[in-house]
């Protein structure tokens, strides 16, 4: 692979677990602290702990340059219609510094450590998970990982763990249901591995309710997978498929009354309380209207619509809308461009690459993050963003390995 290298040799030792634990950890989950973004602050200051050289593969050195171009277009929008807003600058330097860290972090090593570092990038994610979980049920926990997200909108049975807001929360756990139940040989089947499953997917019902049904219908795929196609022996396929079907009951009862209530369909049989319980949780569809429809507009002129108006509206979550606000449709479609060149960059070589597990997988998580979108941001966001970019070059190196390039 392409080396735009800054060389300069690390004499630390090989990376171990804990720090490359502390570092992704801080990396993806990472809060502000005044003015100080951790999970921007605590990476950098990790990095001469956990690379041996410093340099830079080429497609973290052109994602760099693109999302500094869109730093200047941005700033040019927010300049041509007088309406300075730092949340836009911010999210896209923060792009910027954290392909820069992830770029140090990743090109200095080989597959075998980039192997384990998404093994303990799953590992990780798990941790939150169960963090999760914790906090659904204890109010003054919750309140605590509060104080450090932001998120003040906690309650009981729902929590977004160290992050401000559900559904990023719950992506997290999209992502890490799809790195463990991939067919990629990160852990071996077997009951460990299960029971992480089974947390991701707990956790991503206390999160929202689009990820609690995807990760309900990946957990599905999963255990067919397992129960029909595995190698476990057959008192742990039994025991598995048994817990699955109790597990998938329930949360699939749960999440009928849930969709009932939020759409007001009047399908399924929800007793009074437990309506005020899921009210009390979930937002409710407004009567005589379809829930978010209100949140789907456009800048009032053409000009704002193709080039953005430079700042976000305050009253739509809906991703693409808030980023046509921000630098236009121009913007919007660089920006997505700017992530499929990465993608197809980190797996480029002379063999083909689509057909491989490694970009399929990839692929899939960019298409989770551009059809999301369509209720939420998660493009160049907090958490989901290092992510994408830490995973599509680990997996891009894991295909070049097994295709025989040697060294990436």
């Amino acid at each position: 692979m392409i080396q735009k290298t800054v060389e300069g040799d690390v004499s630390n030792p090989r990376v171990n677990f804990f720090s490359i634990s502390i570092f992704l950890f801080f990396l993806i989950f990472g809060w502000k602290v005044k003015y100080f973004d951790l999970s921007v602050f605590v990476p950098f200051i990790l990095l001469p702990f956990v690379v041996r050289r410093a340099s830079i593969s080429f497609p973290f050195f052109l994602f760099f340059l693109l999302l500094s171009i869109l730093f200047v277009y941005q700033l040019s929008v927010q300049v041509f219609n007088d309406s300075f807003d730092v949340e836009p600058l911010g999210r896209i330097l923060r792009s910027i510094f954290v392909v820069f860290i992830v770029g140090v972090f990743c090109s200095s090593m080989d597959c075998r450590d980039l192997i384990k570092v998404l093994r303990i990038l799953i590992v990780v994610i798990v941790m939150h998970a169960v963090f999760i979980i914790v906090t659904a049920f204890s109010l003054p926990l919750a309140e605590l990982a509060s104080s450090l997200s932001g998120n003040e909108r906690f309650r009981w049975m729902r929590s977004s763990g160290l992050l401000a807001g559900f559904d990023i929360a719950g992506f997290i756990t999209i992502i890490g249901i799809l790195l463990l139940t991939s067919r990629a040989s990160f852990f071996s089947d077997g009951m460990g591995k299960f029971m992480g499953v089974v947390i991701l997917f707990f956790a991503a019902c206390f999160a929202s309710r689009v990820t609690m049904m995807f990760a309900g219908i990946l957990f599905f795929l999963y255990v067919g997978r397992l129960v029909f196609f595995g190698k476990l022996g057959g008192g742990a396929k039994i025991s598995i498929l048994f817990a699955s079907v109790f597990l998938c009951y329930f949360a699939f009862t749960w999440f009928l009354k849930v969709l009932d209530v939020t759409f007001s369909l009047g399908v399924v049989d929800v007793s009074s309380a437990e309506v005020e319980v899921i009210t009390s949780i979930f937002s409710a569809q407004r009567e005589g209207g379809f829930l978010w429809a209100h949140m789907f507009f456009l800048p009032d002129n053409l000009f704002g619509v193709f080039f953005g108006v430079g700042s976000e509206p305050g009253n739509s979550d809906v991703g693409y809308v808030r980023e046509i606000f921000r630098y236009g449709v121009v913007g919007l479609v660089f920006v997505i461009v700017t992530h499929l060149l990465f993608l197809l960059f980190c797996f480029s070589g002379k063999r083909k690459f689509f057909s491989s597990l490694e970009f399929k997988l990839a692929f899939v998580l960019l298409l989770f993050i551009l059809v999301l979108t369509f209720k939420n941001n998660y493009l160049l966001v907090r958490g989901v963003f290092p992510c994408f970019v830490l995973i599509s070059y680990c997996l891009g190196c894991l295909f070049k390995r097994s295709a025989g390039f040697g060294r990436v």
